[in-house]
């Protein structure tokens, strides 16, 4: 019950806010792609996939401030070669990434 007590309070707030345009909020997703290495030569890394979903609240006008919150998954496969036995192991990477943006709108002007 809380929970729908606090969207609802959101979406006026959004609502009021928004009429004025200095609230927006709007969705984010992304893949993601990097490369995972060691010192070790025997040991080799691959990723498998990597993706990112989350939202972000932008609030002002010309002058802003975007706080964001994104859940990240990356999978990857490690394995490691000792002699003629090569071990393996699938990882699963899970994190909360909660990034703060303060920015400045660029507007175009025309000549008429």
């Amino acid at each position: 019950m809380k929970k729908v007590l606090l969207i609802i309070c959101i979406t006026i707030f959004g609502s009021v806010v928004n009429a004025q345009g200095i609230f927006s909020l709007g969705p984010k997703v992304g893949y993601n792609s990097y490369k995972l290495s060691t010192d070790l030569d025997s040991i080799h890394a691959s990723i498998k996939k990597s993706f990112q979903i989350g939202a972000f609240v932008r609030v002002g006008k010309k002058f802003y401030f975007q706080p964001e919150a994104n859940y990240q998954v990356s999978e990857s496969t490690l394995s490691q070669s000792i002699g003629a036995v090569v071990q393996s192991q699938d990882v699963t990477l899970k994190s909360i990434k909660v990034p703060a943006l303060i920015g400045l709108k660029a507007e175009s002007r025309t000549n008429e």
